[in-house]
């Protein structure tokens, strides 16, 4: 469940921040959210063959294990090359200034989602990027507009009766 609100907040706020921030298509920052942490719902789908999927891991291994995993279900997929790209960039990656990219979309969304994977292996490895740096991007309303509008999005996704 918290995979599912964590995914459907990313997705929610890529979109918005597509439309109002960073020009990339809105519907495909809204795909790329949803399956941004497919490689995590495979393995949570799997966990019993995991075991100690959720523990600490101070080697990585599990990030490491995620985006291998990442890859090949995208693979399979056959997600587009750009939103899996985008997707496997976010370890690491660096937003650039102004954002304007697909990753900038999905490391944006990430940083601002209100609930964290249980996996948190990307967040936590997010580089931090200070309120200073984005001020010239957004204001702090237009911040709360997208966030409120990101909100109502995701809440529709994660209702119920819609699945």
């Amino acid at each position: 469940e918290q995979l599912w609100a964590h995914t459907t907040h990313v997705a929610s706020i890529a979109h918005s921040l597509a439309r109002r921030v960073t020009g990339v298509n809105p519907d495909t920052a809204l795909f790329a959210g949803i399956v941004h942490e497919v490689g995590a719902f495979y393995l949570l789908a799997r966990a019993d063959e995991f075991p100690g999927l959720l523990d600490d891991d101070p080697e990585n291994w599990g990030a490491l294990c995620e985006d291998v995993v990442s890859a090949e279900v995208m693979k399979k997929l056959s997600i587009p090359p750009a939103v899996s790209e985008a997707i496997a960039d976010m370890r690491g990656g660096w937003m650039n200034m102004p954002p304007g990219t697909l990753l900038d979309t999905l490391l944006l969304a990430n940083q601002y989602a209100p609930v964290a994977s249980p996996l948190d292996s990307r967040r936590a490895n997010l580089p931090e990027h200070g309120e200073s740096a984005l001020d010239f991007v957004f204001d702090e309303f237009t911040l709360q507009e997208i966030l409120d509008e990101a909100a109502e999005t995701a809440k529709a996704m994660g209702d119920i009766a819609l699945v």
